[in-house]
């Protein structure tokens, strides 16, 4: 998954964020959720997912294949060689 580009430019601003939304789709390389990041319009955001990135649904931690479309989460991210990676997805079922 590609992020778009103005994203990928937000994000190296930013530094380290999060968005808050819904799973709209997920593999075993990436996701994608429609949110916001606090005061901002919803939108999606493709993130990359990687060795590091951490799952956490209910106090465990879950493989990123146990996420579902519609699952509410928040995406902490940080911006690392033009790429949004997903650095820990918080599941709120």
């Amino acid at each position: 998954m590609k992020p778009n580009s103005s994203a990928t430019e937000e994000a190296g601003k930013l530094g380290a964020r999060s968005v808050t939304g819904s799973v709209k789709t997920t593999t075993d390389k990436g996701l994608v959720v429609l949110g916001h990041e606090v005061g901002e319009a919803d939108r999606e955001w493709a993130f990359a997912l990687d060795g590091n990135t951490r799952v956490d649904a209910e106090g465990q931690t879950r493989a990123a294949k146990d996420l579902r479309a519609g699952d509410r989460v928040t995406v902490s991210y940080t911006n690392q060689d033009g790429k949004i990676i997903a650095q820990n997805v918080k599941v709120r079922r």
